[in-house]
This record gives structure tokens, C-alpha cells and sequence, in this order.
């Protein structure tokens, strides 16, 4: 059966604790951790704090909940590879199974040698990165980039987020999706969105930035051939990332989200 999960930038508001309860109160099946810095987000840290990771468990457990993934893990300069440890003996901690990974170096070599170089520090804690590519990137920025890097790091089966605004501004189509070995598609973001005067056009998507998202069915993307094109069945991470009316709490909003995309998918 599907399983729903929330990702941090639905409540990204909300404090590490709330937000495991937010998410539990809401009804999703389980959560995105977010322990590294963002440029876009509040950070507040978790790594390190015990106390906290002990509650926060706490709270996952006695609701049956699990951690889907963790992000966002950049890997690019000026980071090292080793400063990712301690995330990732944290994730390893909650029992996460994917490590959300994106990254903005222009220097395909070096960009390559560096997730390649994450894949294997991962790997000692079992746990597997999956890589976003995102329009806005250097080069990472579509789905064949993203194909590209697998191939070249040597690993051929490398899981793909695949997020219907970064697909369609990418001046990607549903169609691709079908070629692609569903080996790399475990689970998928669930967002709308809505497109730019002149969008899809990759060139025009690196100088407007990450877009506009929407809640599911308020958008203008073909979320529908989207999901039909990926393997049936995979969970879902829910990730709509835009301005609320204040008047609507974190909770709320979280249940609008898991409503929304249930409703999409025929799960009442």
C-alpha cells in the first residue's frame, strides 16, 4: 500500500518536535528529516541534541511513524564529504532510508567524484542518497543529467527524486519517465505548480529560481501522465512549498496537503 509522507518545507515553521507531532496529528505515515542547512529554510538544529532525537523518536514510534528521507545534503564546495558524518550517523538513528542530495558545482568531474565520494560514505551507514536535480542548477538540472551521473559515478541504479515542477520546467515531459529503469524512481515528491510567461525553458528557469508550487490539483502540470508514467504504486513525499493565508495553522495546512494528494491519487 502507498505511504504518505510530509516534507519539512510543507511546515517548514514548524520546530523539529512539533513537527513530528504536526505530522503524526495529521495522519501522514511518516516524515522527511531535515538535518543540514538550507539556503531557502529556517534551520533548527537536531544533530547532536540527544534529548531531542530522543523525543522525536519517541513520537515516531508510539504513531508507527518512519523517517522516509533526510535533506538536504549539498554536496559541492566548499563542503567536504566528511563534514556529512555526523548527519548521517543521525539519519542512520531515525532509521532513514534515503538521503536527499542535490548540488550546484559546475565542474562535472569534480561534481561527479564528490557524490560519488558520498554514495560510499553513505553506503557504511546503510543508507542510500537519492539525487534531485533541480532546473536552477549548474548542471544537475534534468532528469538526463541526472541519468548521466549515475552512469558516470557507476552506478546504475542511483534513485532519482523525481518533483513534477523540476521535471516540467526542466523542459522535461511525462513521456521520458517511461524509458527510464523504474529501479530509480523508489518514490517521488508531490507538488503542482504553475509555470512563467515563457516556461518550460531551462535558461528562463535559472534565472527565475525555484518556481511557484501549488497544492495538488491548483497547478497547471500534467500531474496526472506524470504518475501514470512512474512505477505504480511507490510512496510519496508531499512538498508544496508556497505562502499560506496566516489564518491557517501548520496543521492545517499539513492535512490540506495529505488530503489533497489522497484525493489525487484515489486514497480516501
Amino acid at each position: 500500500m502507498r505511504k504518505y509522507y510530509i516534507a519539512p518545507g510543507m511546515i517548514a515553521e514548524a520546530k523539529p518536535l512539533d513537527y513530528v507531532k504536526i505530522a503524526r496529528d495529521a495522519g501522514y505515515d511518516g516524515v522527511g528529516l531535515r538535518l543540514q542547512k538550507s539556503p531557502q529554510f529556517p534551520m533548527y538544529p537536531i544533530v547532536g541534541d540527544a534529548p531531542l532525537i530522543r523525543d522525536m523518536k519517541r513520537v515516531l514510534a508510539d504513531a508507527c511513524m518512519g523517517a522516509l528521507d533526510v535533506l538536504a545534503f549539498y554536496v559541492q564546495p566548499p563542503a567536504r564529504i566528511e563534514d556529512f558524518r555526523p548527519a548521517l550517523e543521525t539519519a542512520a538513528d531515525f532509521g532513514a532510508r534515503y538521503l536527499l542530495t542535490q548540488s550546484d558545482d559546475a565542474d562535472w568531474t569534480r561534481l561527479c567524484d564528490n557524490i560519488g565520494g558520498f554514495c560510499e560514505l553513505a553506503a557504511g551507514y546503510g543508507l542510500e542518497p537519492i539525487v534531485e536535480f533541480v532546473p536552477n542548477r549548474s548542471l544537475l538540472c534534468t532528469l538526463p543529467a541526472a541519468l548521466k551521473l549515475a552512469a558516470d559515478i557507476g552506478r546504475p541504479n542511483l534513485p532519482i527524486l523525481l518533483d513534477p515542477p523540476h521535471l516540467i520546467r526542466s523542459e522535461g515531459r511525462a513521456g521520458d519517465l517511461k524509458t527510464v529503469d523504474a529501479r530509480h524512481f523508489p518514490y517521488a515528491q508531490m507538488s503542482d505548480g504553475i509555470l512563467a510567461p515563457g516556461e518550460p525553458d531551462l535558461a528562463l528557469a535559472k534565472t527565475i529560481g525555484l518556481g511557484q508550487r501549488r497544492m495538488p490539483g491548483e497547478g497547471v502540470l500534467p500531474l496526472r501522465e506524470i504518475f501514470d508514467a512512474l512505477p505504480t504504486g511507490i510512496d510519496i513525499s508531499i512538498e508544496v512549498i508556497m505562502d499560506r493565508d496566516p489564518s491557517i495553522s501548520s496543521l492545517e495546512w499539513a492535512k490540506e496537503g495529505l488530503t489533497r494528494t489522497k484525493a489525487f491519487f484515489g486514497d480516501y
